[in-house]
């Protein structure tokens, strides 16, 4: 009922329990860190997807949600190109993470939406 109500009066979904931020947000080094935790996994999704080895996966923004815990969508950049992918990452209450989703190719300009 409360998300139904909320959009009868307008409220975006960050101001909505559970909706995801609306700004992308920069990736920080202590961020970066945490993220490690999936990388390897992320990388064999990447590959499976550009049909090739992945040498690299560099994190550059973010948008967030919080529900039993948290979900991150963030943006990375494939290697040294120009293509880049989008991941659903979860971190539960007791500080585990696990990749959930991984988008399609995309560019630099997509903007982050959920996945």
């Amino acid at each position: 009922m409360v998300v139904f109500l909320g959009s009868l009066i307008g409220f975006t979904n960050s101001a909505m329990p559970g909706g995801i931020s609306d700004n992308e947000r920069p990736v920080t080094p202590e961020f970066r860190k945490q993220l490690l935790v999936v990388e390897p996994e992320l990388k064999i999704k990447v590959a499976e997807q550009t049909n090739g080895p992945v040498s690299s996966l560099t994190p550059v923004a973010y948008k967030s949600q919080v529900v039993a815990g948290a979900n991150y969508f963030v943006k990375y950049r494939i290697g040294d190109s120009d293509k880049y992918i989008h991941a659903k990452i979860y971190r539960d209450l007791q500080n585990n993470w696990e990749l959930k989703k991984v988008s399609g190719i995309k560019t630099e300009a997509d903007p982050i939406r959920f996945i």
